[in-house]
């Protein structure tokens, strides 16, 4: 597995649904609280402008979009690892565009393979890099439920060691 070095850079990203709305720069801003007391520097990519809603449902942008920002944060160089801001609903579009397009979106080598973080509808994220890219991932929380009111200790100290 990756781990990360002290001062290491992880994006936050949100190929599901989009953070609450009114509630983004103070969830941003807690995650950056977070990873800063882990030792990590946040890299938020996320667009509250870039709103997109489709049958009742809220996103960061178009799957196209959302796509393109996934693939940027995995392909930077200068981000160690990726973190979901919240699962719900949108990552297998995400993925479908990925894996359809590989001229726009060519498989990452195993060699810039980085910790990528989340569970819930972000598993389709981790079955493209486990099964088609050969990355590892970590199948963790989503940001929002780390730095919700009273997060669970437990979870918060698992999920800080396997990124060391």
């Amino acid at each position: 597995m990756l781990y990360l070095n002290p001062g290491d850079k992880v994006a936050l990203i949100a190929p599901s649904y989009a953070l609450a709305s009114g509630a983004e720069e103070e969830t941003l801003e807690k995650a950056s609280t977070l990873l800063r007391s882990w030792g990590y520097e946040a890299v938020p990519y996320y667009d509250p402008s870039r709103e997109h809603k489709f049958a009742g449902m809220r996103f960061e942008g178009t799957t196209q979009q959302r796509a393109e920002t996934l693939y940027t944060a995995l392909s930077n160089p200068d981000i160690k690892a990726v973190m979901a801001l919240r699962g719900g609903y949108g990552a297998v579009e995400v993925v479908l565009e990925i894996y359809n397009n590989p001229d726009k979106y060519p498989p990452l080598p195993a060699q810039q393979a980085k910790p990528v973080v989340g569970f819930s509808d972000i598993t389709a994220i981790h079955l493209l890099l486990n099964q088609v890219w050969g990355w590892p991932s970590i199948h963790g929380e989503v940001i929002t439920r780390l730095v919700k009111e009273n997060p669970d200790a437990t979870t918060l100290a698992k999920t800080e060691s396997a990124l060391k």
